[in-house]
């Protein structure tokens, strides 16, 4: 494949993925923005032999006080709300406007600071 048909067929891609993910968070706004302190919580300090994949994460992670994590493909923002939620310093990347906007939302109504 030539250069500029993969570039174009990268562009058209991206877009389509862009279309798709912005579409899932328009309909996601609707929800509630707040989350339950016990979801928060449950992340705090979970369990190593926990079942559930993402507890597990957390758990290898530690003490997030202080950390810097990037997000990639960061969505509705709750693992977002929730990281910072627990301290850490948050930078969230989505190719998706519309769930960017829904993150900074979502961290906005739990009262997770953002900064500049």
């Amino acid at each position: 494949m030539r250069a500029r048909d993969e570039s174009r067929t990268n562009e058209a891609r991206t877009s389509r993925e862009r279309y798709h993910f912005d579409a899932i968070a328009r309909r996601q706004m609707a929800a509630p923005l707040v989350m339950p302190w016990s979801n928060v919580r449950r992340y705090q300090s979970p369990s190593s032999d926990t079942p559930y994949p993402l507890e597990y994460a957390f758990h290898l992670a530690g003490e997030l006080r202080g950390r810097s994590v990037i997000e990639i493909g960061s969505g509705d923002g709750l693992n977002t709300v929730m990281l910072a939620a627990l301290g850490a310093n948050v930078v969230a990347v989505d190719i998706s406007e519309e769930s960017i906007r829904l993150s900074t939302d979502r961290a906005r109504a739990n009262l997770v600071e953002e900064s500049p």
